[in-house]
């Protein structure tokens, strides 16, 4: 069983460094989920690290982890530029990626992939020039 609000902490610690002077907004609560926690830093560290990447120095995110019946929601939002319209469909693509300049294009992948492997998924809300929402749904236990 892992504590999702102590994995998501430990993250954040892990990528202080990474954030620099934007502000992570947490409102977490104590939720459980069944997996192997390995993998779902990683997803959660992937997601994290995509919002730092397109957020503004000094800009926002927001990380949530709340109940809802028997599934635990995390949602994780920026106040980036936001996803084109059209580049939506292919996120979870393997390679995409719109800036050349940045990683390879795994990060987003395998992050849709760990969640799917823990019977989850992943939901992305967003408007070009207004940011982004990625919404990872999992069952958690009781």
């Amino acid at each position: 069983m892992i504590n999702l609000k102590n994995l998501l902490e430990g993250i954040l610690k892990e990528l202080e460094i990474l954030k620099g002077d934007r502000t992570i907004h947490t409102d977490l609560d104590d939720i459980a989920a069944a997996g192997d926690e390995e993998l779902l830093k990683r997803a959660f560290t992937n997601i994290i690290i995509n919002a730092v990447n397109h957020t503004g120095l000094s800009g926002n995110i927001y990380i949530s982890l709340k109940q809802n019946g028997k599934w635990a929601v995390i949602s994780i939002s920026d106040d980036g530029p936001g996803i084109d319209e059209r580049d939506l469909p292919y996120i979870f693509n393997r390679f995409f990626s719109k800036d050349k300049k940045r990683a390879g294009g795994l990060g987003l992948a395998i992050a849709n992939e760990i969640v799917m492997m823990h019977s989850g998924r992943i939901e992305v809300k967003s408007k070009k020039g207004s940011g982004s929402v990625f919404t990872v749904i999992l069952p958690s236990v009781p």
